[in-house]
């Protein structure tokens, strides 16, 4: 696993995969740090977007309909929960240049959807996460064995660098400082729902203390 702990370096690794620089890549890193917001702003419409609700058979279509699309699977946890899922994303995530997908079941899916039991495509791979869970199933294991995985663990410094210069519209001194003092951990989500409620008259910050009204 290789850390990184700045959002250029961020940008840097998101751009290297749209240019198809990573077969498989994962991003690993704590909820509201803007994973997915910059993720979305970088690759833009080039890319098959899949959430953690997908279903098997859906996925399997999808990567059909799309194929030689790169895929970005965002919130990955909940499709490790499933070992059929995983069974099919070993599959979309081998590192070879061409990816054999095959979906076996007893259903007519060429007959009823017009999509075949079995598929090549070259679709490079993204994940995003908040964390790798069922780290002791061997599927998963064998998962995380094909990708290039990247640690983003910004700073304080760099998340309050990063709000100051992208959150022009909501920046408040106010707000801002009293995140700058703290020293209890924080992600955007959390100075975004703060200036909300301070703005909304809700929530008062006096010496560097909150106060709901």
């Amino acid at each position: 696993m290789i850390e990184i702990n700045t959002y250029l370096s961020l940008r840097k690794v998101l751009k290297e995969f749209k240019k198809g620089s990573f077969d498989f890549l994962i991003i690993v890193g704590e909820a509201g740090l803007g994973k997915t917001y910059n993720t979305r702003k970088i690759l833009g419409k080039q890319i098959t977007y899949v959430n953690s609700h997908t279903t098997i058979l859906a996925l399997y279509q999808q990567g059909y309909e799309k194929r030689d699309n790169p895929i970005w699977f965002d919130d990955v946890e909940g499709l490790f929960e499933k070992d059929k899922m995983i069974g099919l994303l070993k599959q979309f995530c081998e590192t070879n240049p061409i990816k054999f997908i095959q979906y076996n079941t007893s259903w007519n899916m060429e007959e009823s959807r017009k999509i075949p039991k079995a598929y090549e495509t070259k679709s490079k791979v993204l994940m995003t996460s908040n964390s790798l869970t069922r780290l002791g199933n061997k599927g998963v294991q064998s998962l995380l064995d094909r990708a290039i995985i990247i640690n983003f663990k910004p700073s304080k410094g760099e998340v309050l660098t990063y709000i100051k210069t992208n959150f022009t519209s909501m920046f408040n001194k106010e707000v801002f400082n009293y995140f700058y003092t703290t020293n209890e951990s924080f992600s955007l989500r959390d100075y975004i729902k703060t200036f909300q409620l301070n703005k909304a008259g809700l929530l008062t910050i006096t010496k560097n203390r909150t106060s709901k009204v």
